[in-house]
This record gives C-alpha cells, structure tokens and sequence, in this order.
C-alpha cells in the first residue's frame, strides 16, 4: 500500500511541493509580475495627472486675453500655448511647406514669415490637402497689413522635420521671434484651401484604460496564483504524495 501523508489522510492538502526549486521561482516570478504590473498602472495614473495638468494649462494659456508676440516671457515653457496676436506683412518668397497629416488626411503645414512691428516671426497658417497627383498646393498669404491671432509653439516644440524647416527659414529674416505663431484666425482671412492647424488635444487619452488593465492584470496573479496552488496540493493528495 502507498504511503500516504498525515494530511491528505485527514483530507487537508499539503503544500509541501511548494518548496521545490521550480515552485520557488514560480513563486518569485508571479510576485514580480505582479509588483510590476502594479507599478504600471500607477505609472499611467501619473500620466493621467500629467495629461490633466497639461489640459488645464493649454485650456488657460489659449483662452487668455491674446498678447502681442514682443510681450511673451522669454521662458519656452512659459510661452508656449499662450494667445497671441501678431501684425505685419508676409514677406515675399518666405514660405516653406512641411509634409504632414491632419486627420488622417495627407498634406502640409504652410510656415510663413510675418514682419510683426516687434520683430519678424513665423507663422504656421494652417494646413493644405494633397491633390490627386500627391502634389501639395501651397496658398501665397494674403496680402498687405495682415493680423493674426493664434497660440505661441517655441520654434523647439514642433517636431524634428517642422523645427528643422523653420530653423531654415528663420536664418533668413535676421532677428526672428523664437517662436511659431499657430494661427487660428486671420484677417484678411487665408484662402479656403488652407484650414487652420487645431490647438493640441485636451481629451485625456488611454491612460486610464491601461492603468486599469495593469491592475486587473495584477489581481489576476494575486486572485488565480492561490488557487492553482490549492489545485495543484489536492492533486498531490490524490496521487498520494504529498511531498
């Protein structure tokens, strides 16, 4: 007859198995796993925070009273997003366009240099469609005193290829602002062509979403791992080993 231990004869299971070499590292890798998966989700807890701070500052900075582009902060971070207004003439042959999508739409962000009475600044005046022939049409600006309104983007802040196409254009107007103007609303106004680039997305983004599924993900290591340890001694119990 089998020896049978003391406790799957009085029907408790035994966990001894528990402490063999492999168990010890499933034991380790689920505890990992799920101090990771925790430490996940808070992360995207704090980008959830980040993302909402950052909302409030676009939705303050860009509703504000608009300010004249001589009078931001010399700050980056302070400028950015901030309204402001700029007026001047746009300077001939002082346009580059930059290949880019806008709603999933394919085509380009039109830069233009205005001479502002402060100082000559740029202005992204909005975005062009491609045409059929994948040929992007850039709009001339309109002419004579034009004025602009829009949010300030330090000329740092608006991707490699766009910053590396500004900078190209700004080493040809002396004493430029460091920074871009988004325009939103033109007077006189573009050409029907050239739609204006939205200001940046407020909505809060997936980190929600994925700080729950970490957190799911962890309670399932916490909840399950139990329980396949309870199986797996009653297994044992019934092959009769126990150790």
């Amino acid at each position: 007859m089998p020896s049978v231990g003391f406790a799957a004869v009085m029907g408790r299971p035994s966990y001894a198995f528990a402490r063999r070499p492999r168990w010890l590292v499933a034991h380790v890798l689920v505890l990992v796993l799920v101090v990771l998966f925790v430490n996940l989700g808070l992360w995207q807890l704090r980008r959830l925070d980040e993302r909402r701070d950052r909302n409030e500052l676009v939705q303050a900075r860009s509703t504000s009273t608009p300010v004249p582009v001589g009078d931001l902060p010399d700050d980056p971070d302070d400028m950015r997003f901030r309204a402001v207004v700029a007026s001047g003439t746009y300077g001939a042959d002082q346009t580059v366009a930059v290949r880019t999508t806008q709603d999933g739409v394919p085509g380009a962000w039109v830069f233009s240099v205005l001479d502002d009475a402060d100082a000559p600044v740029v202005v992204l005046r909005g975005f062009v469609g491609t045409q059929l022939d994948g040929s992007v049409p850039v709009p001339p600006p309109p002419g004579g005193e034009v004025e602009v309104e829009g949010i300030a983007i330090p000329t740092g802040r608006l991707g490699h290829t766009a910053e590396t196409a500004v900078d190209r254009l700004v080493e040809t107007v002396p004493g430029a602002a460091p920074v871009v103007v988004q325009a939103e609303v033109s007077s006189p106004t573009e050409m029907a062509d050239l739609t204006p680039v939205p200001v940046p997305d407020l909505g809060e983004g997936p980190h929600l979403n994925y700080a729950v599924q970490w957190f799911l993900f962890a309670a399932v290591g916490v909840l399950a791992y139990p329980f396949l340890l309870r199986r797996q001694a009653r297994e044992s119990a019934d092959d009769g080993d126990a150790g």
